[in-house]
């Protein structure tokens, strides 16, 4: 996913959207755009912390050898992470995703991306940074 974040830094992170506050479902387990995979997060350590690193485990039951790919973003502040996580595959359908950094307090949210060479599909799981998540 293309970050354009030292402009917006710059530029004090004002303007974007997103989804309202009102719609954002801080739950840990959400299922995919498409309706094919139930993604799960748990941070590490939870809650957050703040500035430091962390790391996410996922859980996406039946997603053995696919492509799965996890970012953060703030749509509010239209701007991501300063770092670029790193996805290993643990085996039985969990990944460990290292390298999160949520630079900022505030609502992110993490997009697990699976493709399984023919549907490319996304989770959309929030974080209020740096509360524990539900």
């Amino acid at each position: 996913m293309t970050r354009i974040v030292a402009a917006l830094i710059l530029a004090g992170c004002t303007g974007g959207g997103g989804d309202t506050a009102e719609e954002r479902d801080y739950g840990r387990t959400q299922t995919t755009d498409l309706g094919s995979w139930t993604v799960t997060i748990a941070p590490d350590p939870d809650p957050v912390p703040p500035v430091d690193l962390f790391a996410l485990d996922v859980t996406i039951p039946g997603a053995e050898g696919l492509f799965v790919d996890v970012d953060a973003d703030m749509p509010s502040h239209n701007h991501g992470m300063n770092t670029e996580p790193v996805v290993t595959e643990v085996g039985g359908g969990a990944f460990r995703v290292d390298g999160m950094q949520f630079h900022m307090t505030g609502d992110w949210r993490v997009t697990v991306a699976i493709d399984d060479g023919n549907t490319y599909e996304r989770a959309f799981l929030w974080i209020d940074c740096c509360e524990p998540i539900q």
